[in-house]
């Protein structure tokens, strides 16, 4: 069920006390192509980029945001996840298959499911792949937006990292 993925909870405290409190600290981003989320302090937002395509973007006006962590989860060993939202260069006019979009999107991706559903009042597939990485997929006026999360540690998610993307994806606003 697509609110399963979406679903917000109470953050409970897995982990070390440090991680509890950086968890508590939660800093929202703004983003020119019309979306905004929140995402814990402790994690670093980021934009990844050609080193030939012009001048660099902030975290505020480009159209594929990151964000990893928490910050030095690598150095010290401990759960990494990361979560990224992209704008699909696709025009989604009037005439354009949303149904049929999703379908070739999963088609050779080894989805496991995809359920049909809403996040922020927006249509959107919920879409669960190998090694624990979701993708959601969703359509706001024109433009296709592609929201994907998961460890990056090779690893199983965890309650904690599972609660954290929960909460981030309950943060995504379309401005209307």
């Amino acid at each position: 069920m697509a609110i399963s993925f979406a679903a917000v909870g109470v953050l409970l405290f897995c982990g070390t006390s440090r991680q509890a409190q950086e968890f508590d600290k939660w800093v929202r981003v703004n983003n020119t192509h019309g979306w905004s989320l929140s995402y814990p302090a402790s994690w670093e937002a980021y934009v990844m980029q050609a080193p030939d395509s012009g001048r660099e973007l902030s975290i505020q006006a480009s159209d594929n945001v990151n964000f990893d962590g928490p910050k030095d989860c690598h150095e010290n060993k401990e759960r990494c996840g990361l979560f990224q939202i992209s704008l699909d260069s696709v025009k989604a006019n009037r005439h354009f298959d949303f149904e049929k979009y999703v379908e070739d999107e999963t088609q050779n991706s080894g989805a496991i499911s995809k359920e049909a559903g809403q996040l922020d009042g927006m249509r959107a597939y919920f879409i669960k792949l190998p090694e624990d990485q979701r993708l959601v997929i969703v359509k706001y006026n024109s433009s296709i937006f592609r929201i994907s999360y998961g460890p990056n540690d090779h690893k199983p998610t965890d309650k904690t990292l599972e609660e954290i993307f929960n909460r981030m994806l309950s943060t995504v606003k379309f401005k209307k």
